[in-house]
């Protein structure tokens, strides 16, 4: 069950901690439950004559009754009721929470506000102390304002010690600015109508309903912008520069204001019925779709939501309606048990014939998928291997086991846990139960000098020579060059697109073979970054990534795009690209460590490796953890917090120059070694 977050306060959660926590253990000398043969007798709530409220709650756990106000939702868990307005942000409210509470130590309101002082959060103020009187019992109010979570926010806390082990709080929490004259007097008027009676609490079902809210609270709500985006047409489509092309409405806004600007997405034409389709890193359950629109608002008539097996659902289906400018389509979803990695925004732009509809940006508002950490992890253990790696050991092969040539530069793992080994001269080499087999020329192979190595999803391999490209069915050796089709037979990288497409990187830019044909993209003069491109990289939302000595170039399947250090990179030169499961991009260079591009911004991690690493294989483990090969440095692994490196003098490593590295589906990593063979480094 995936739970929509109520609003998460500091002041409630102050109150709850410093009243709810010792209430979950029942008071010494009971059970935690009433006596099932006798009746506890309830003094409702008295109605008050105004005309904000409505019927009386009574919260059983909490030991309270009360009238509720009219249109706001109610919920509670045992003896923590939240009452919102339907409009309510869900950090600064508005909000007003009743907690009641039996307390295993004896405490009064003075000491309550004393632990509040206390554990007050950074940035939180009290004033305004003074006594107060709720259902003839004394207690104490105090005014609070501060920021929670970035946003501004005041209200009114109230402390009630009812007797010396029941106790009873209110929290109301509005915007900054929000809590005047009228909201002041909401809450006095829902004091007027508290009653207490003594709490029913069985301890058997507090459990439960305990370790259910921790399940859910464990949950992590997380907001994020499109990471990639295709559209139906884009204004000035086919132009160099991405003016207007779907991809602007990728990452967070960036037109402020009611403007035709290039910076959103606009489709070719004005009176037509055009889709937009964003991709996110990280597939969410989702709660909320917020889209930013910057000229001629909303024409959108459809959303739909695209789960991970490539499903639609329609969550938004409206006709279009004039909306001031800029305007944000705020769509609440609800009760959805699918993970959602796309939306498509579907336009009708001939209806209220106001022009071209342009969006800067789409929000993804969701809970990430708890069982993998919000990430698609592929494998049967990776939280598994994340716990273990310290219990890991080496292994070494060389040819003094049957390796054919111990220099190696390309490396990949087969669904069946065979190795497959690209060597300086040796050709290639499968591995499996501890024996290779190995092919050369003289099997059909285009050269012996074997540069890259790539498996289709049917198992076939494929290898980047010097001298072409080969491709091996189990049985038999075909082999591909400029011959055939290919803008170059000298090859560096190879990769695997999501339609299965293989792209190739060459000594002279860059091929894609999509089964048929080859389709090239040849160096520009203008942009020299599809020269020479050293490796292939593949994103989790489709993105295909190329290093090069000239920077980076990116195809998002419509597009290019090329990065150098003006764009953000921390050099110019770059050997290697790696795709995390959290849909960022590695970039290793050529003697400035690694940068992390997230969809918007680089990231150098400089700081991190060290200066002069030269980072020439990137590869995800199985646990989400990044790996990288160097050249002298050794191999370093990232798992999002901390950086270990493995060297020959600290570890079981061989070489410390480390040309290719492959994940295999027991999580073992295997690293491409220059003179000492072939390593593992698993369980």
């Amino acid at each position: 069950m995936h739970y929509r977050k109520s609003l998460c306060l500091a002041i409630t959660g102050l109150l709850v901690l410093l009243t709810l926590a010792c209430a979950l253990i029942p008071p010494k000398g009971t059970d935690g439950a009433q006596d099932q043969g006798s009746e506890v007798a309830v003094e409702p709530a008295l109605p008050i004559r105004d005309e904000r409220l409505g019927e009386v709650y009574e919260s059983m756990e909490g030991g309270f009754s009360f009238q509720q106000v009219i249109g706001y939702e109610l919920v509670e868990f045992f003896g923590v009721v939240s009452m919102t307005p339907p409009d309510a942000d869900q950090i600064s409210g508005p909000m007003i929470s009743l907690i009641g509470s039996l307390n295993e130590e004896t405490k009064d309101a003075e000491h309550l506000l004393e632990e509040l002082e206390t554990e007050l959060p950074a940035g939180f103020e009290l004033s305004n102390s003074k006594k107060i009187e709720v259902d003839g019992i004394e207690g104490l109010s105090v005014e609070f304002s501060g920021t929670n979570e970035g946003a501004e926010v005041e209200g009114k806390a109230i402390i009630i010690a009812v007797t010396e082990t029941h106790m009873f709080n209110l929290a109301a929490i509005f915007p900054a600015g929000e809590f005047g004259s009228d909201e002041e007097s909401l809450v006095e008027a829902i004091l007027e109508t508290v009653r207490f009676f003594e709490p029913q609490i069985n301890s058997e079902d507090l459990r439960e309903e305990v370790e259910e809210y921790v399940e859910a609270v464990d949950q992590q709500e997380i907001r994020q912008w499109a990471s990639s985006a295709a559209a139906s047409s884009e204004h000035l489509s086919g132009m160099l520069y991405p003016e207007y092309a779907a991809t602007q409405a990728a990452g967070a806004p960036d037109t402020m204001e009611c403007v035709d600007f290039p910076t959103a997405w606009a489709p070719a034409d004005s009176r037509t019925y055009e889709w937009i389709e964003l991709e996110y890193a990280r597939p969410v359950y989702p709660t909320e779709i917020n889209i930013y629109q910057t000229l001629n608002p909303n024409q959108i008539v459809q959303v739909e939501l695209r789960d991970l097996s490539g499903n639609y659902h329609i969550s938004y289906l409206e006709a279009p309606q004039p909306q001031t400018c800029p305007y944000v389509l705020t769509i609440p979803v609800e009760e959805i048990d699918f993970l959602v990695e796309a939306v498509l925004v579907n336009l009708d732009q001939s209806v209220l014939d106001q022009g071209l509809s342009e969006i800067d940006a789409v929000e993804l508002v969701g809970y990430l998928d708890d069982t993998a950490g919000g990430y698609r992890v592929h494998g049967p253990s990776g939280k598994e291997i994340a716990e273990n790696i310290s219990t890991w050991s080496w292994s070494n092969y060389t040819t003094a086991d049957g390796l054919p040539d111990d220099n190696i530069l390309a490396l990949a793992a087969a669904d069946d846990g065979t190795i497959w080994i690209g060597m300086e001269e040796g050709g290639v080499a499968s591995f499996q139960d501890g024996s290779f087999t190995r092919y050369t020329t003289a099997d059909g192979l285009a050269y012996d000098m074997v540069t890259a190595l790539a498996i289709e999803s049917d198992g076939t391999i494929w290898a980047g020579t010097d001298a072409g490209l080969s491709r091996f069915n189990g049985d038999t050796w075909k082999s591909y060059t400029t011959e055939n089709g290919m803008v170059c037979d000298m090859i560096y990288g190879l990769g695997f697109d999501h339609e299965e497409n293989l792209w190739i990187g060459t000594g002279a830019g860059i091929s894609m073979y999509d089964g048929v044909d080859f389709t090239n993209y040849p160096p520009l003069l203008e942009r020299p970054g599809r020269s020479n491109a050293l490796d292939v990289a593949v994103a989790a939302n489709g993105d295909i990534w190329f290093p090069t000595p000239n920077g980076a170039a990116l195809f998002t399947g419509r597009q290019w795009y090329y990065y150098t250090e003006p764009d953000g990179l921390s050099f110019d030169s770059y050997l290697s690209a790696g795709a995390a499961p959290d849909g960022a991009v590695w970039l290793g260079s050529n003697g400035e460590a690694v940068d992390r591009f997230d969809g918007i911004t680089f990231t150098s991690f400089k700081n991190k490796m060290g200066p002069m690493v030269y980072v020439k294989a990137i590869a995800a483990g199985l646990d989400g953890s990044m790996w990288f090969g160097t050249e002298g440095s050794g191999i370093y692994r990232y798992d999002g917090q901390i950086w270990q490196q493995f060297l020959t003098d600290t570890s079981g490593l061989t070489s410390n120059r480390i040309d290719a590295i492959a994940v295999s589906p027991d999580g073992a990593l295997w690293f491409a070694t220059w003179g000492n063979g072939l390593t593992r480094f698993g369980p």
